[in-house]
C-alpha cells in the first residue's frame, strides 16, 4: 500500500474504502466483451485478518463469509479476502464492481446473512 500525502485529510470512520483497480472489471471496456467477461471475478474486498474477524468474518482458518459492503449509498455483497499489508481500519474496494468509489470513503461492513449471500450467489 503507498504511503498517503498527510495532507490528505482521510474520512472519519470505523473503517475508509481505499480504491484499487483490476485488471479485469465490470467497466465499460471489459464487462460486454464476449472474450473477457469469463476472465472477470466476483467483487471482493481486502481487509486486515484482525478487522475480519472484529466483523464476524472469519468462518475457518482461511475462509472468510460473504460480507454485506455499503459505500456511498450503494450496496454489494461481496467476498473477503485478507492481507496483513492492508493497514486496520482500511478496505480496499475494486472500482467497477458495483460500488461508486472514486477516492477514500466512509465503509460499512457486516457478515452477509445466509439468505443474502444466497440470492447473490444464484444472480452469479
Amino acid at each position: 500500500l503507498a504511503k498517503l500525502d498527510p495532507e490528505v485529510k482521510l474520512p472519519a470512520a470505523d473503517l475508509v474504502a481505499v480504491p484499487v483497480t483490476r485488471l479485469y472489471d465490470r467497466g465499460e471496456t471489459v464487462a460486454p466483451s464476449s472474450l473477457l467477461a469469463a476472465r472477470i471475478g466476483e467483487p471482493l474486498v481486502t481487509l486486515n485478518p484482525e478487522d475480519a474477524v472484529r466483523l464476524g468474518l472469519r468462518k475457518g482458518q482461511d475462509e472468510f463469509a460473504p460480507a454485506h459492503v455499503s459505500l456511498n449509498g450503494a450496496e454489494i455483497i461481496a467476498g473477503v479476502t485478507v492481507d496483513e499489508s492492508v493497514l486496520a481500519g482500511v478496505v480496499l474496494v475494486p472500482r467497477s464492481f458495483g460500488l461508486p468509489i472514486f477516492g477514500p470513503a466512509p465503509v460499512r461492513i457486516t457478515k452477509a446473512s445466509e439468505k443474502m449471500a444466497a440470492a447473490h450467489k444464484a444472480d452469479h
